[in-house]
């Protein structure tokens, strides 16, 4: 049976773009992407942002318009959570300035680190070369009580502080 050849090499581009399609499908549908887009993301914004009067947020081009509260606790209840600062501090160690970094919060730079180092984590495991470290899945969950649990001790360090 003949085939003609410009309907196989059609032939082979719809198959060669289906299968991109399919593994990009394959890789914005995974776990890691979240993660891998915020990890990319919080420096690009950390960069572009400014810290106006040591307690607002606002673009490096637009210092005027300073950018509203995200945290609910201090918006609702007037009361600083245990992250409250972290924004601050990342755009403070961002920019260099490491000493306010750490006066606005201890674990800045440390979160920030953690969230530049999801980056390549996450295009490892994205690339199916990565072993399983845990095989119940449950790495990430123990990850982020580990986070949880020194945000609360960098609280109660500031609340013991202050008394």
């Amino acid at each position: 049976m003949p085939q003609i050849p410009g309907l196989l090499l059609n032939g082979a581009r719809c198959a060669s773009t289906m299968a991109l399609t399919m593994s990009w499908r394959k890789v914005i549908s995974s776990s890691h992407f979240p993660y891998l887009v915020a990890g990319i993301a919080v420096p690009l914004l950390a960069v572009s942002l400014t810290v106006v009067d040591g307690t607002r947020i606002a673009f490096q081009f637009l210092p005027d318009v300073v950018l509203p509260h995200s945290c609910v606790s201090r918006m609702l209840f007037s009361f600083d959570c245990p992250a409250c600062g972290l924004t601050r501090s990342i755009v403070y160690f961002v920019h260099g300035r490491f000493a306010d970094s750490l006066a606005m919060h201890r674990l800045g730079g440390f979160v920030f680190l953690l969230i530049l180092a999801q980056v390549p984590y996450r295009l490892w495991c994205l690339s199916g070369l990565h072993p399983r470290l845990v095989t119940d899945g449950r790495l990430e969950s123990y990850c982020w009580i580990g986070l949880l649990i020194l945000l609360v001790l960098n609280r109660a360090w500031d609340l013991a502080a202050a008394a």
